[in-house]
């Protein structure tokens, strides 16, 4: 059997996509080497990072470029295009697969032959925006789960939004219109696992381990991003529903009214296709003082540092089809603020975090100043702290492998 799986969407950046893949695969590739079903397996990637060194970024790349069973294909077809639909359809048809696995919703919809679809979240339908794109795009993802021989979901949240979206039964098993899918939860990167702690009272608590080198490397990483003051931190790919507008705007009423003692550490990466959200950023008089710090395309060492050092982590989306940088905060013990939203609820136990309204900037706000509240009564901090650490363990790349691997297998 030749099993396709498209992954055009990986880039060497830390952040969304790229890291699902780069981590799940990593634990995916031994169990195609052991398996007897697929004889073959091509992984497609675009042709945009054929010259990059890519074993610096990815550590099963030496294993696929080692191994007789593995191909690569750089296809010269971007996703969310008009080649796509077209050229790419053609591209699959010519490596003859019997299965391809779709790693994100967008898919040739006149492809007719057997594959396994995975939807990470449901952004696209749920968004305000109209237009063409808009129509196109729901136009494929709703292809993609009427034919889809086997659907992949983040979340049972995302389940949930996926059949009201498109009217098919996801939950009745017993009616004959069900269709098969399973909710598969993403894994934590392992590096959030094994780096030592740079916050000696939270690796106290939580029971990591915490080292001088990795203390003196957060104060050094604080001094050259301007951090003086405790900080409340953020971390994700700057788009719309990530909510940082109103953010800024919680933390800046915030703020102003405890004196300017705190800053808004954003990290990530801004997405060109909303200059707004910087623009809002960057005119915020919080930002003009220095009380909001811009840790931009930081590594994944530095973004673990932050997470350390962070008084709080916080994550005001309005949609998401999981929230894997809560789970990883509250594996470095860092006390998490979250969006009350549906996922959330799934992922997180409700005394494990602090939830707020994402529609109020005055909700956000009072999460700050709860922050203060929890923080100074060592009790129920400790206790908050643990839970979300013991919560954290749950989420592993290698469950969500061999979970992946047991689906695939179920498609052929």
């Amino acid at each position: 059997m030749h099993l396709v799986i498209d992954i055009r969407f990986y880039q060497p950046e830390p952040f969304g996509l790229a890291v699902h893949i780069r981590d799940l695969f990593t634990e995916l590739m031994p169990l195609f080497i052991k398996d007897k079903v697929f004889q073959k397996v091509t992984l497609i990637m675009t042709k945009e990072i054929v010259n990059l060194d890519l074993q610096k970024h990815l550590v099963w790349w030496q294993t696929v470029q080692a191994n007789p069973k593995f191909c690569i294909y750089f296809s010269s077809c971007k996703y969310y295009s008009l080649l796509e639909q077209t050229l790419f359809l053609y591209e699959i048809y010519k490596l003859k697969p019997d299965l391809v696995f779709f790693f994100n919703f967008n898919f040739p919809i006149l492809y007719n032959k057997p594959f396994v679809y995975q939807i990470l979240d449901l952004t696209i339908p749920k968004t305000k925006s109209k237009g063409l794109k808009l129509f196109l795009a729901n136009m494929v993802l709703k292809q993609g789960l009427k034919r889809a021989k086997q659907i992949i979901f983040l979340s049972k949240q995302t389940t949930k939004e996926a059949q009201e979206f498109s009217k098919l039964n996801f939950f009745n098993k017993e009616k004959l219109d069900y269709k098969p899918n399973t909710p598969i939860y993403p894994g934590i990167n392992p590096l959030y696992l094994s780096q030592p702690s740079s916050n000696p009272q939270k690796a106290e608590i939580v029971g990591l381990n915490s080292t001088k080198r990795y203390i003196q490397k957060a104060k050094i990483l604080k001094k050259n991003l301007g951090i003086t003051k405790d900080y409340y931190l953020f971390v994700s790919v700057w788009r719309k529903y990530k909510n940082i507008e109103r953010l800024v705007e919680g933390f800046e009423i915030f703020n102003e009214q405890q004196q300017n003692q705190y800053q808004l550490v954003l990290a990530g990466k801004i997405d060109l296709k909303y200059p707004e959200i910087i623009q809002r950023v960057k005119t915020s008089q919080q930002y003009q003082q220095g009380n909001i710090i811009l840790a931009l395309e930081e590594s994944d060492e530095n973004l673990i540092l932050l997470q350390d050092q962070a008084l709080a982590y916080i994550s005001p989306s309005l949609s998401e089809g999981f929230g894997l940088t809560l789970i990883e905060a509250a594996s470095r013990g860092t006390l998490v603020l979250c969006s009350d939203i549906q996922v959330f609820r799934e992922i997180i136990p409700k005394k494990a975090a602090i939830f707020f309204d994402p529609y109020n900037a005055e909700a956000i706000c009072q999460s700050f100043k709860e922050v203060i509240k929890v923080t100074s009564n060592p009790k129920l901090i400790q206790q908050i702290l643990k839970l979300g650490y013991k919560n954290s363990q749950k989420y592993t790349w290698q469950k969500a492998a061999k979970n992946i691997y047991q689906v695939l297998l179920k498609s052929v």
